[in-house]
């Protein structure tokens, strides 16, 4: 007989021997990954931020006390010109009969500019930029510029006469010291943002002093809500920070400025230094335009997809407000490196930057063989010309639904390759040589341009 009392003992070490070690056994308890919270994104931790130490806003925004500033400059400049108080004194009824100082009543045309000071600078920079002046006068308005602003606002009649506004324009001209600082910039025959004021107030008494009641200072505000706010073009009215807040400060355009900030930063000071006068490096009108026209993005019908007027506007409309234009001139005159960012952000939300679909469909590899098969489109022209037409979301004061920063970097491999193209592949500037194939270009399509 085989006595089970051992092999049952056995059975029952085995058993707790097994029981032990599921014990031992702790179960897996799945690891506890934190939740990583992305920050916001802060514009005071941007690149955009830098506006903050060179603008007179001090903000990123052209703030309403950095335009009051502006009038208060301009205005007290214009005064150095003992012309315009005397002006006053002889066609202000209560200065003339001695009811009230010349003082006090400059002050009240000054508080009567105040409101409406943004449009005044508007429409000032808008009529100086229509003249296609690519020079560093551009922005002083000629008389082309004068007379368009006259019949685009409505202003002659009866009483300010084609005539008047001639004798006007001749007598804001006249500085007493030509040896001043505002003597030296003041080009003839052109008018600054100072004598602006002047010919406002002087249309003001000669439109509108009767209607008035012979008061000055309402004369100034009835010329500038009857004539400049209703008549001055839409193009010529635009807040510079509608396109800021509602486009170009986001960190989607940020990160594409980041991705090719070297390449950005080169051209930025290859041009500025293009041409200095005086040995002044400065990204001005000329700057800007040759900027353009070394990246094929400026000209008319094949030649190019952004006209001279919109290269214009483009400038213009990046830069901050400056509040004295004669001793900040350099800077009023120029686009700092952000502006210049701020530019050609424009440029790219006018211009008709194809969508990936686009390029798919006529098979091409990169923006620049895009746009080589734009213009020929295999002989097809009914294709051709449905490329060729520009989206209506590239006129201006047309909103563009899609994001400005998959525009953006279309647009600026569309300049870096076209100039690569136009240079051997290679961006050079001072010490730095940057290869742009096969980044930007192929080594086919360098091929084929040289």
């Amino acid at each position: 007989a085989v006595p089970i009392e051992p092999i049952r003992l056995v059975a029952m070490m085995e058993k707790e021997e097994s029981e032990e070690e599921e014990s031992e056994v702790e179960e897996e308890v799945p690891e506890v990954v934190p939740e990583v919270v992305k920050e916001p994104w802060d514009i005071s931790k941007s690149l955009f931020n830098a506006r903050k130490g060179y603008s007179d806003s001090k903000d990123v925004y052209d703030t309403p006390k950095v335009v009051h500033r502006a009038l208060t400059t301009d205005f007290e400049r214009m005064l150095k010109e003992p012309r315009i108080g005397k002006l006053i004194s002889k066609q202000d009824e209560d200065v003339k009969s001695g009811k009230q100082s010349l003082e006090t009543e400059l002050k009240e045309i000054q508080k009567a500019l105040g409101p409406l000071y943004k449009t005044i600078v508007n429409a000032f920079e808008f009529y100086c930029l229509i003249a296609n002046n690519f020079t560093r006068s551009a922005f002083e308005m000629g008389e082309t510029s004068y007379t368009r602003f006259i019949n685009d606002c409505k202003l002659m009649d009866d009483k300010l006469t084609s005539e008047a506004c001639q004798q006007i324009f001749i007598a804001v001209n006249v500085e007493t010291n030509k040896g001043s600082a505002e003597g030296k910039i003041n080009e003839d025959k052109c008018l600054m943002r100072m004598e602006f004021i002047e010919v406002i107030i002087r249309f003001a008494i000669t439109k509108y002093k009767e209607a008035a009641g012979n008061d000055i200072s309402d004369a100034v505000s009835m010329l500038v809500e009857k004539n400049l706010k209703t008549n001055i073009p839409p193009i010529g009215q635009v807040d510079s920070d509608d396109f800021r807040r509602g486009r170009f400060y986001s960190e989607e355009v940020e990160n594409i400025f980041k991705k090719y900030k070297k390449i950005l930063d080169v051209l930025y000071e290859k041009y500025k230094n293009f041409k200095p006068v005086s040995g002044s490096a400065l990204f001005s009108v000329p700057q800007w335009i040759q900027f353009l026209k070394d990246s094929l993005m400026l000209g008319d019908g094949d030649d190019g997809d952004f006209t001279a007027r919109e290269a214009m506007l483009a400038f213009f409309n990046s830069r901050m407000v400056v509040c004295d234009e004669v001793k900040k001139r350099d800077r009023y005159i120029s686009l700092q490196y952000v502006d210049f960012l701020e530019a050609i952000s424009r440029v790219a939300d006018t211009i008709s930057v194809p969508t990936d679909q686009d390029m798919r469909a006529v098979g091409a590899i990169n923006i620049c063989d895009f746009k080589l098969k734009q213009k020929s489109s295999g002989g097809d022209s009914k294709n051709q010309a449905s490329l060729m037409t520009r989206r209506p979301s590239s006129e201006f004061l047309v909103s563009s639904q899609r994001p400005l920063a998959e525009k953006l970097e279309k647009t600026i491999c569309l300049i870096v390759g076209n100039i690569g193209l136009m240079n051997k592949g290679v961006l050079v500037y001072d010490k730095n040589q940057i290869r742009l194939v096969p980044q930007f270009i192929t080594e086919g399509q360098l091929k084929e341009q040289l």
